[in-house]
């Protein structure tokens, strides 16, 4: 599927920010989509797809800030909400 040394981490990592609608499934793309709140989402979770699958171990992502991050994207981007952690409760 790749050559050249390139690899998803390093295809994503290049295309981050401004060509992820290129690397996004068409299938998560449709027409009724805001093509900016979509592209900041895919974003968002590309990065952190990025950001786990670094060569090295040590420099990977850890999982509990992955589960706050995605969290957040939930809340923010499925339903509409500002993250908990961003309120003044």
């Amino acid at each position: 599927m790749f050559s050249n040394g390139l690899n998803l981490h390093k295809l994503s990592n290049m295309a981050l920010p401004k060509g992820v609608m290129e690397i996004a499934d068409s299938n998560l793309i449709n027409e009724e989509s805001n093509e900016g709140r979509m592209k900041h989402f895919l974003t968002s979770i590309a990065r952190i797809g990025v950001a786990c699958s670094e060569e090295s171990a040590s420099n990977r992502m850890d999982i509990k800030d992955v589960v706050i991050q995605l969290n957040i994207i939930k809340e923010v981007y499925v339903g509409g909400r500002i993250p908990s952690i961003y309120r003044n409760e």
